[in-house]
């Protein structure tokens, strides 16, 4: 063999050699970069997917709170159906009441009427008859008392 060539084949790979290694210091770099971005998505991830939990806990949370609020506001219609059930009972039974008040004053005012007037009517017989005895006793007053 020729020694130039055999020289310039070891410079080839001796330049070879060099570059694997430099190949192979850069692929462990990358490989080293790579391992960590791996490491550093992994704990992204893992953040991630605790607050996606999180947030679906309070999500629970609060569709559970809109349950209970909804549950109440159905509560309070209901109270205030029975209250104006109640306050229309209340009102019609008032509306009796006052009908019933209405035709008692009537009845009372008549009966009082009817008394006043029968009153007048006994006091215009007694004076009637005062005058009637006052005439009868001006024919008597001559005559002796017995007793």
């Amino acid at each position: 063999m020729d020694p130039d060539l055999l020289n310039l084949v070891q410079q080839h790979v001796n330049s070879l050699k060099t570059d694997v290694e430099q190949l192979t210091f850069e692929v462990q770099e990358d490989k080293k970069r790579v391992s960590q971005a791996l490491k550093d998505i992994s704990t992204s991830l893992e953040e991630l997917e605790a607050r996606i939990e999180s947030v679906q806990h309070e999500q629970e949370a609060m569709k559970q709170y809109q349950s209970d609020v909804d549950s109440r506001v159905v509560n309070v219609e209901r109270e205030q159906e029975v209250m104006k059930q109640e306050q229309r009972s209340l009102s019609n039974k008032m509306d009796t009441l006052e009908t019933s008040t209405q035709l008692r004053l009537k009845s009372l005012k008549s009966q009082q009427e009817d008394v006043q007037q029968r009153f007048a009517n006994v006091e215009e017989k007694l004076n009637s008859a005062f005058e009637s005895q006052g005439k009868h006793s001006e024919r008597f007053i001559g005559l002796p008392l017995c007793l």
